[in-house]
């Protein structure tokens, strides 16, 4: 009889116990206002092609960690040279050719004068020509000089343009691109030994440094949320959470798109949101393998009532 009693009052304390634990839960959750939609969010860093070829793909493998400098991929292109650089470097070897053409006439020009000077300085000693005849012969000898100068300096200026133009070239002929930073495989959008264009998107990697949550909220919320709040992010699915801070808040999500040069008018069908974007430490919560949890739903609470803060206002401020 007694050990009946007993375990009575011990079915009724769990019970309690569910109940008293129960409506804490609900009197929290009802001081909490949450998200109407949250995800895990980053931005997509798109890797191109520097020139057009045919992709040798490195072994890369979607989700897995890959240090900054690590060959993703190259590019060989057997008809190497754009219009661009072919153009400019064919334009380099006829100047050049022209410039040698003028700098040999110069020289043997050159020639000349100097055997001018030599038969009238030996015919100005035997009084056969006068001093001026001498002197404008040494000056064409001078301004020839100076000319050939001119010339080779220039001669050496386009060739050293021609080896830029041929190092241009060489570029286009072949290329590899690196890892840009720490970052995880996102997609690959081109195949291997596929034919692909200059600045075509290769890759998109994302970095783990800079994974971020956009939340959105009714906009009857927006005077309680401001940049530099505290707030809490919940994995939809599990009881994990970590805590967050307000970057900042964008009214009129839905209503028009914030990338749009033009905004579309207001649909009266759509919700009344503001976008909330949220910094949140992490603490290596999910590994490379699950892309950060870039994409996975969450839900962001914080208090629905705070002590008012004596906020001191700025001059010219209303209270």
């Amino acid at each position: 009889m007694i050990g009946r009693f007993v375990l009575q009052l011990i079915r009724l304390a769990v019970i309690m116990t569910v109940v008293a634990m129960l409506i804490y839960m609900v009197v929290k959750e009802c001081r909490m206002l949450s998200s109407e939609q949250a995800l895990i969010n980053t931005e997509i860093i798109s890797i191109h092609s520097p020139i057009s070829g045919i992709i040798h793909m490195n072994d890369i493998v979607l989700g897995s960690a890959c240090p900054k400098d690590y060959p993703l991929f190259k590019v060989n292109n057997p008809c190497f040279g754009n219009v661009e650089s072919t153009a400019q470097f064919t334009y380099l070897q006829n100047l050049i050719d022209v410039t040698n053409a003028e700098l040999r006439q110069n020289v043997v020009q050159r020639e000349k004068y100097v055997a001018d000077q030599q038969r009238f300085k030996t015919l100005e000693a035997v009084g056969g020509v006068s001093r001026r005849d001498l002197e404008g012969v040494e000056n064409a000898l001078a301004v020839i000089d100076s000319a050939i100068e001119k010339k080779s300096e220039q001669l050496q200026h386009q060739r050293e343009r021609l080896s830029e133009a041929r190092q241009q070239m060489d570029l286009q002929k072949e290329a590899e691109v690196l890892m840009p930073l720490d970052g995880v495989i996102w997609a690959v959008v081109k195949k291997n030994n596929e034919m692909i264009n200059a600045n075509d998107e290769v890759i998109q990697v994302i970095d783990p440094k800079k994974i971020l949550v956009d939340a959105f909220f009714h906009e009857k919320y927006v005077k309680k949320l401001s940049p530099g709040k505290k707030v809490v992010v919940r994995e939809i699915g599990s009881r994990r959470q970590w805590t967050g801070e307000i970057m900042f808040v964008r009214a009129g999500a839905g209503r028009f798109t914030f990338n749009s040069l033009l905004v579309d008018p207001p649909d009266l069908m759509k919700k009344r949101l503001v976008e909330v974007r949220i910094r949140v430490e992490w603490q290596d919560a999910f590994t490379p393998g699950e892309f950060n949890g870039v994409g996975r739903g969450v839900v962001v609470f914080m208090p629905r009532f705070e002590r008012e803060s004596k906020i001191p206002y700025c001059v010219g401020g209303q209270k």
